[in-house]
Order: C-alpha cells, then sequence, then structure tokens
C-alpha cells in the first residue's frame, strides 16, 4: 500500500514541497527539524464529502453511493485496525483517539481525475485515510489489510508531529516494512480461515531479494532521503521501487526473529518506541535505534545481509520460525 504522497508517489506537490523543506533545513540549520509536508488543498473537499457513518472516533465519507449498513461495517473495520495497531506499537490507545480519523473511500474516477492518485490506499494527512472502493467491494479481507495498512502509517505521522522523518532516517524501508508487518500479522489474528497454517505467503519480491538488493538499498537510504526515488536514473528507480517493500518487511521480521541469534520478540513494540523517541527529542534514527535495542544500526545491516546472502537458495531456512512461508 501507498504511503503518505510526499514519502512516496512520484514527482508530486508533495515531493517539490518536501524538496524545497529539505534545502532550506540543511542551509539554515543541520540541528533544525524540518516540517512534515502534509496540507495539499487536493485532501480538504475530501473532508466534505457525504458522511455514510460514523461513531465517536472514526467517520466514513465517500463520492460512491454505499449504504449505511456498509458505512458501518467500514467503520468497525477501522476500530479493529487501530485496536490491533496501538496494541502492537505498544500505544496509549486513549491518547491516540484524541484525534479521530477521517477514511474516504473513493471511486476510481476520483482518485485518478482529482487527486491524481493511485488505486489502493493512502494517507493522506495525520487524521485521513483513502482506500479506493474497487478494493472495497472486491475483497474484504484486502480491504481491511490495507486499513490496517495505512493506518500504521498514520499512528507512525502523528508520533512524527510536524516532522520530517525522512530527515531523521526513517527511510522508507523502515516506513513500508513497517506497515507491512502490521498488516500482515492484522491478517493472520483477524482472517484466521484464511490463514490455518498461521502463515503468509510469500511474495515473488522475497524470493529475489538478494544481499547485493540490501547492500544497495541501505546505500541508498540517505540519498533517497534528500533526492527522493524520482531523481534517480531510470534503472537505479525501477529496482528501489521494486526491493523496498520486500526489504522492509524481511528486515524487521529478521530483528524480531534472528537478530544476535535470539531475536527480538517485542520488536515491533521497540520500533514505536524508537519512532516515539525521535518525535519527542528529534533525534536521529541510528542514535535512538541503538538505545532501544543496545545494537548499533550498522550491526544489524551487516547481520541481515549475512542472512540474506547464507539463505539465498533456501527460503524455508531464510523464513524459519518467522510469520512467512514459502
Amino acid at each position: 500500500m501507498n504511503a503518505a504522497k510526499f514519502l512516496s508517489s512520484p514527482v508530486s506537490y508533495r515531493d517539490l514541497f518536501a524538496l524545497f523543506a529539505t534545502v532550506v533545513a540543511l542551509t539554515f540549520s543541520a540541528s533544525q527539524p524540518a516540517l512534515a509536508e502534509f496540507g495539499d488543498p487536493a485532501n480538504k473537499p475530501l473532508y466534505k464529502l457525504p458522511t455514510i457513518f460514523a461513531d465517536k472516533n472514526v467517520r466514513v465519507v465517500s463520492d460512491a453511493k454505499l449504504s449505511q449498513a456498509e458505512g458501518k461495517w467500514i467503520v468497525g473495520v477501522v476500530e479493529d485496525a487501530i485496536d490491533f495497531d496501538t496494541k502492537a506499537m505498544a500505544l496509549n490507545k486513549e491518547d491516540v483517539l484524541k484525534k479521530g480519523f477521517c477514511v474516504a473511500i473513493l471511486s476510481t474516477p476520483y482518485l485518478t481525475k482529482k487527486l491524481h492518485s493511485e488505486l489502493g490506499g493512502e494517507t493522506l494527512e495525520l487524521d485521513l485515510i483513502e482506500v479506493c472502493q474497487e478494493t472495497y467491494e472486491k475483497d474484504k479481507e484486502r480491504f481491511a489489510v490495507v486499513v490496517a495498512h495505512e493506518m500504521t502509517h498514520a499512528l507512525v505521522y502523528r508520533m512524527f508531529g510536524t516532522l520530517n522523518p525522512r530527515l531523521l532516517g526513517w527511510s522508507r524501508p523502515w516506513d513500508e516494512g513497517f506497515a507491512q508487518t502490521n498488516e500482515n500479522r492484522f491478517a493472520l489474528a483477524m482472517h484466521k480461515k484464511s490463514y490455518p497454517a498461521g502463515h503468509i505467503k510469500i511474495r515473488q519480491g522475497d524470493r529475489l531479494l538478494t544481499a547485493d538488493d540490501a547492500v544497495w538499498l541501505f546505500k541508498q537510504e540517505k540519498l533517497v532521503a534528500i533526492k527522493k526515488g524520482y531523481e534517480l536514473n531510470e534503472k537505479d528507480q525501477q529496482r528501489w521501487a521494486g526491493v523496498v517493500y520486500p526489504l522492509g518487511r524481511e528486515l524487521i521480521e529478521f530483528i524480531r526473529v534472528n537478530l544476535n541469534g535470539h531475536g527480538y520478540p517485542d520488536a515491533v513494540a521497540k520500533i514505536s518506541q524508537v519512532v516515539a523517541e525521535m518525535g519527542k527529542s528529534h533525534r536521529k534514527f541510528d542514535v535512538v535505534f541503538q538505545e532501544k535495542f543496545g545494537i548499533d544500526y550498522p550491526s544489524v545491516q551487516r547481520q541481515f545481509i549475512d542472512h540474506l546472502r547464507k539463505t539465498q537458495n533456501n527460503m524455508a531456512l531464510r523464513f524459519k520460525n518467522s510469520i512467512f512461508t514459502p
């Protein structure tokens, strides 16, 4: 699923503004945090779309013809996602819900013509998530998983507040990997009949991910934070887009299961603590990660690369004891 446009899409208003903010931040002071770039004017009309159903925490709006019963079901899905994600991330649900969420179910014409957005889902603002109507209508389970994914993005961005997470080292692999981790665990918890063995089938990108890909992407992390994917040459841009998602989800699962030979079963909560502390102190990811996990991030990268290299031709070994299965 897509994260907020300013963090994920090709050339856009958000990208240009974020790039400008980066230049300003680097010009004035390396210690001065850059502001996150939400607030696209194109998002404002979404709040004014017809309300389909609402409770005290969630309001569902849509440009499509949805019934009140459908709206009530969607609110229930969003509440489930909030409940699951806050527990997984060890967040205080009452604090999270001091400000509610608006979830917009948008038709394909609205997404493509008015938002110029891809189909799927996006976290557009700290309190605004959109999901394509087509996703909702075709696959209710997939729709729920998308909501859980985007809710993770929203909760993370709320912890960063006005800060630009990329400039603090919260890179795209971490952003998408963390959201996918909650997405997958939500699917296993909420849709047990679809996963009788309790595992998620790996995707083609997981089979193709190599140690060389990880080495390359880790080198790109800080570069991409400033340059954005669209400024890479076409070949590197395609490689980056293909590697970000599998590397992100595999890295976090490696930390949970394998890091230092024993793994960190509470990795999701610890990573959430890293984000929260970055938001409070404005310190870099590498520094806070080492404080919370007791190991420096470059060492984590080296262990992960070694794991990928040793298991390149053995997916069963790569994902042993994990939530994934070949």
